[in-house]
């Protein structure tokens, strides 16, 4: 049980490395729209000059695009029919038109997406933030994180609720090791039973309580 819990610390603290690259990617992400934005004003600047005695007249778009030396589209900031975002695109082109080019970074009313090949990446909104890499995904909210591997069923949560802390272990085969508090019903007709903080609870694939310490009190 010490290596799972030491195992979990130190996803933990990957996690928390990830949340500081998260956050100084979206200090990064200022600078190019702030660009983009200074670039057309000067470009808006020079097309269109103010009324004498007047104000510069508002500009109406729904695309601004970057494009690189060679002319190709790498960044967008544009309105989508979801509201308005911010892209950042790949310097090489899409294999084929079957095959859309996969946007690296994208920030919309969604949130902030990075995305990698083969599934690989991660996303942050109000929600939380997820990240999936080769080996697995780990899902981080305000009150749980989640940690899964890539190709299994096993999963180990853990989540804090009013009722207090819940650490669950589950394997591939379903059976289930709980540490805190946790609601389970062993059996269709039978009472719930809810442990307390200090507990452990031992639960077979088909919801039997196999083992207990202390024992589950009825409600």
């Amino acid at each position: 049980m010490d290596t799972d819990l030491d195992l979990i610390h130190l996803r933990l603290k990957a996690l928390e490395q990830q949340n500081r690259r998260l956050r100084a990617a979206l200090c990064v992400l200022t600078i190019p729209i702030l660009g983009i934005l200074w670039m057309a004003s000067l470009r808006w600047q020079g097309e269109t000059a103010p009324p004498p005695g007047g104000s510069t007249p508002e500009v109406h778009a729904q695309r601004f695009v970057l494009l690189d030396s060679a002319g190709k589209e790498r960044a967008v900031l544009g309105m989508g029919a979801s509201g308005p975002f911010l892209h950042f695109l790949p310097a090489a082109e899409s294999p084929s038109a079957a095959e859309p080019a996969l946007v690296p970074v994208s920030l919309d009313s969604s949130g902030l997406v990075f995305s990698g090949p083969a599934g690989t990446g991660m996303a942050a909104n109000a929600e939380g933030i997820e990240i999936a890499s080769t080996s697995g995904r780990a899902y981080l909210k305000a009150q749980s994180l989640e940690l899964k591997p890539a190709q299994s069923a096993a999963v180990v949560t853990l989540r804090l609720a009013p009722a207090g802390p819940t650490l669950l272990l589950q394997d591939a085969g379903g059976s289930l090791a709980s540490i805190g508090v946790h609601s389970l019903s062993p059996a269709a007709s039978a009472v719930a039973q809810r442990t307390g903080a200090a507990s452990i609870v031992l639960v077979a694939p088909d919801h039997r309580i196999l083992w207990s310490a202390p024992a589950a009190a009825h409600h």
